[in-house]
């Protein structure tokens, strides 16, 4: 820009871009990248498939690497269900691919225990349990639990202790000297026991987690139940609900529980909690110790064929196990609201003027084009992918993208690339569609192309399909009705005998003193129903299964109803907010252009200006607002490279504040350029 190019000249300081350092191959394709992973982050479905199809270690890591920039930093409810949409797909996806019980979701491969664990670990998600995994002053927390234990020492061996103890396992020792170790052993390990049962797996089981970190949880087990795994009979004595909350236990503790207990002083003090003791600390990861060792199937870990007691720890651990269902439990026992609050996010969009950005590293915008370009053909949603094409746009023939020296370069430089992710677009997209694979709302343009469901002769776009109320003079819906309004005092199993029943209800209604002729007029009329219905030889089970289906119809409506009244209120608090906004915005742009014509610039800035022969563009807008049939060599009013914020020269000390128009100018989103209309509106 060139007036920034005379401030420049003139000494004065202002942020610079160190553009020779980033791969030019990127800054020449920066539209199709903000293009990409905006596709990326409003359909959830391609990074779903991406993260079946990779199989390299590496890739799996630039995959959820990805998934969490692209997610993490926006602060924005819709952006918020999207990821949560994600981790559905994912628990789904991961259990139907897993070969058995004990190795679904496994720490090691499972993108879902990843992209879990760095959602937990988060100082916003850290807070939610703060209070009982880190406060050393609440007498039920943790800490507080191991800090009254000082003299008991935790161990998954009598080798750990007598290597404590500085005893050599091949010295000889005395008969009091092993039954000392033992004594010591035996004590820590069931102190360690009681704590796990009673303060791990019952503080969890009263306190709620995070809403996200509840609804993967109750996704996972739903996903486990629907795949079906055999079960080893050895298992069968907890039950069978809690062999299949096994995989979600072992969700939990990868995610949240061993992470913690790994580094309990640095969690702590990024939630503003002081430094435990340091027999706490050792305490917990003993605890963090013991989980990791039963978390792994038998035989995995380093060393457990020579541990003494490892047929003891994972007899311990079964139990410990045991316990932490029953929270998993408690936390996933909640009403999912996912699919509601995805559409009512359709609602709130366009009243959210925020900006949203997200900042990504040159390496990362490399190797996903990289990865997006090696498994085109399982990421292509149609013959027309829009992913696909910016990814061929960027990579201009060559395959891969960008070859191991451009990927190093980016590495030494280290470079970011800030983009703009457009939340708005619902305002001007007209096709919105359910995606079948995620079920979440995305534009058409690229959800998966299919053929449309049929459900009585109508096709349907949605998952979420409206409720309409079934006839009155339906047959079916009278004797509903009367069933619900009626005592329940049937007991029949077939037409006949209900005929009858309902026939001496009516008689009964009618000899009552009062008579109830409300009542004794809805029997005669199920009764004549039902005798219609047993000339026309109508299947009852086919009745009675449409009328318990309009039931849970009626009940999911109702719940649905309830949820959008309740948020109802802040869609109107946003309008509200979006309209007084407009209205600022509106006022600003009258006195911007109003301002324009008294704009000037300081003698220093002027006289170098004309010494190096530099155009002021400020004076060139205000003498053209004057003239407007004058026109520039190029045909346009103003030139576009000069266009910048005002505020950034004030902050800058480049221009004062008192020159005419201080009230206008304080503003940080005032733009002098004539693309500010555009911009405040938009």
């Amino acid at each position: 820009m060139q007036t920034l190019s005379v401030v420049g000249k003139l000494e004065f300081d202002y942020p610079r871009i160190m553009l020779k350092r980033a791969l030019s191959a990127i800054l020449t394709k920066l539209d199709e990248f903000q293009k990409m992973f905006w596709i990326l982050q409003q359909q959830p479905a391609y990074l779903l498939k991406l993260f079946g199809a990779i199989n390299r270690p590496w890739q799996l890591e630039a995959v959820t690497e990805l998934a969490e920039k692209i997610y993490y930093e926006i602060e924005d409810d819709r952006v918020k269900h999207l990821f949560a949409a994600l981790l559905r797909g994912l628990a789904k996806q991961e259990a139907e691919k897993a070969d058995s019980l004990f190795t679904c979701f496994h720490a090691e491969t499972s993108a879902l225990v990843r992209l879990l664990r760095s959602f937990c670990l988060r100082d916003l998600s850290l807070l939610f349990v703060a209070h009982f995994l880190f406060q050393t002053t609440n007498p039920s927390s943790l800490p507080s639990m191991l800090g009254t234990q000082e003299s008991v020492v935790f161990s998954l061996s009598p080798e750990e202790v007598m290597q404590r103890k500085g005893i050599s396992a091949t010295s000889s020792m005395s008969r009091a000297l092993k039954d000392e170790v033992r004594r010591e052993f035996h004590r820590g390990l069931d102190t360690m026991k009681t704590f796990l049962i009673s303060g791990l797996g019952r503080g969890f089981a009263s306190i709620p987690l995070p809403p996200v970190v509840r609804a993967v949880l109750q996704y996972a087990t739903q996903a486990v139940y629907d795949r079906g795994f055999l079960v080893d009979y050895e298992w069968l004595k907890y039950g069978m609900d809690f062999c299949y909350t096994l995989p979600t236990v072992k969700l939990l503790l990868h995610a949240l529980v061993i992470p913690v207990f790994q580094a309990p002083n640095a969690y702590a003090n990024r939630c503003g909690c002081p430094s435990m003791a340091p027999h706490v600390v050792e305490k917990f990861r003993a605890c963090g110790r013991f989980l990791e060792f039963c978390a792994k199937p038998a035989g995995t870990n380093e060393g457990e064929e020579t541990m003494s007691s490892a047929l003891m720890i994972r007899a311990i651990g079964m139990e410990v196990w045991a316990s932490i269902a029953q929270a998993v439990r408690f936390q996933a026992d909640f009403r999912d609201t996912l699919d509601v609050d995805l559409t009512l996010d359709l609602f709130r969009a366009p009243y959210d003027l925020d900006d949203h950005y997200v900042t990504l590293r040159s390496e990362m915008l490399c190797t996903a084009t990289n990865l997006c370009r090696k498994f085109e053909p399982q990421l292509n949603m149609s013959a027309h992918d829009p992913l696909a094409a910016l990814v061929r746009r960027i990579s201009e023939g060559r395959n891969p993208p960008f070859d191991a020296e451009q990927l190093e370069h980016c590495r030494e430089e280290e470079t970011w690339h800030t983009f703009r992710m457009n939340h708005r677009f619902l305002i001007t997209e007209k096709n919105i569609v359910f995606d079948p694979i995620t079920h979440a709302p995305v534009p058409q343009l690229f959800s998966f192309r299919q053929h449309a469901q049929i459900k009585e002769n109508h096709r349907l776009l949605s998952i979420i399909i409206r409720y309409t109320p079934p006839e009155t003079y339906d047959p079916r819906f009278v004797l509903q009705e009367a069933i619900r309004k009626l005592p329940p005092v049937l007991t029949a199993r077939d037409w006949r005998k209900l005929h009858s029943e309902l026939e001496a209800l009516s008689a009964h209604f009618a000899a009552c003193d009062p008579p109830d002729y409300d009542r004794c007029k809805v029997t005669e009329h199920a009764a004549r129903v039902v005798d219609d219905m047993v000339q026309s030889n109508i299947d009852q089970l086919a009745v009675m299964q449409w009328i318990a289906e309009g039931i849970l119809d009626r009940k999911q409506h109702r719940s649905y109803m309830r949820h959008v009244l309740r948020r109802q209120e802040e869609l109107c608090a946003m309008k509200r907010k979006y309209e007084a906004s407009m209205k600022k915005r509106l006022d600003d742009l009258r006195e911007a252009i109003a301002a324009l014509e008294s704009l000037e610039y300081p003698g220093p800035i002027q006289v170098q200006a004309k010494r190096m022969n530099v155009q002021l563009w400020f004076n060139t807008i205000r003498d053209k607002m004057k003239n407007t049939s004058k026109k520039s060599k190029a045909g346009s009013a103003y030139c576009p490279s000069a266009t910048f914020k005002y505020a950034v020269l004030v902050d800058r000390e480049v221009r004062s504040k008192n020159f005419g128009c201080s009230s206008l100018f304080s503003r940080k989103a005032s733009v002098l350029s004539t693309s500010v209309a555009e911009t405040i509106t938009s």
